[in-house]
């Protein structure tokens, strides 16, 4: 069994605690792995560690191909896998630049200012606003957008008429033709596929996912009523929510 280190975080903010297990909840993940991936990233951007492959498997991917040498070719090579594995992993990242970024975030709040005073928009400048939001929350997953789940539901009916819900079957509106190669959550039980190039090809709701995390919001804190013992029970009560679907 691997050992793990054991790191304690104090936060100055009780707020940016909720912040916290919200965007955790949302990934579907736990809040520990949420903040050692955020953790992890920004040491990588540091330059404290290295985001490539370690020695070790460098080696085990060496001996795999020595021994698909052996047995014959079955498609590419591991390096030519791992090439191009890392190749996609630079575009993913790197294909939104800082410029990007702005014009984006611009365009998109712009359009949700916009929603706030009632402004009606097209299908047009709702897909372009998911393909936005889906975009940012891709490249910067630690750096999260003000949008919120209402938001996202009114761009997600105009864009494709599908109604976000906690209950029925699960739907899926295909909006163009094309292999999707991007999966973007931009809250649990709603899926956007993108291309390569960032369009939006189809959108994805699963009512059973949003009930679970309507579900445990409630529980950390939003909308919960007749809760005393959130704070020192959280734990249980969240495993609970997800456990009773």
């Amino acid at each position: 069994m691997v050992r793990k280190a054991r790191l304690g975080l104090y936060l100055e903010d009780e707020e940016i605690k909720k912040k916290i297990k919200i965007a955790a909840t949302k990934r579907g993940i736990s809040t520990t792995a949420y903040c050692a991936d955020a953790i992890k990233e920004r040491l990588v951007r540091d330059g404290e560690i290295s985001g490539r492959t370690g020695g070790s498997k460098q080696s085990l991917l060496a001996r795999m191909d020595e021994l698909m040498g052996e047995i014959g070719p079955i498609g590419s090579t591991t390096a030519e896998l791992v090439k191009e594995g890392r190749s996609r992993s630079s575009r993913n990242h790197s294909a939104l630049t800082e410029l990007e970024k702005g014009k984006r975030l611009q365009s998109l709040y712009r359009l949700l200012e916009g929603m706030k005073v009632g402004k009606d928009f097209t299908k047009e400048q709702a897909i372009k606003a998911l393909e936005d939001a889906a975009t940012l929350v891709e490249a910067f997953p630690f750096d999260p957008i003000s949008i919120n789940d209402a938001q996202i539901c009114k761009l997600v009916k105009i864009a494709t008429g599908l109604s976000v819900t906690t209950k029925g079957r699960r739907q899926t509106s295909v909006l163009k033709e094309g292999e999707p190669s991007r999966e973007v959550y931009l809250q649990r039980g709603v899926k956007l596929n993108l291309s390569w190039a960032k369009k939006l090809l189809s959108v994805e709701i699963d009512p059973k996912q949003m009930a679970i995390q309507a579900r445990a919001l409630s529980i950390i804190g939003i909308g919960s009523k007749g809760i005393t013992d959130l704070s020192t029970r959280h734990d249980e009560y969240f495993v609970e929510a997800i456990n009773a679907h």
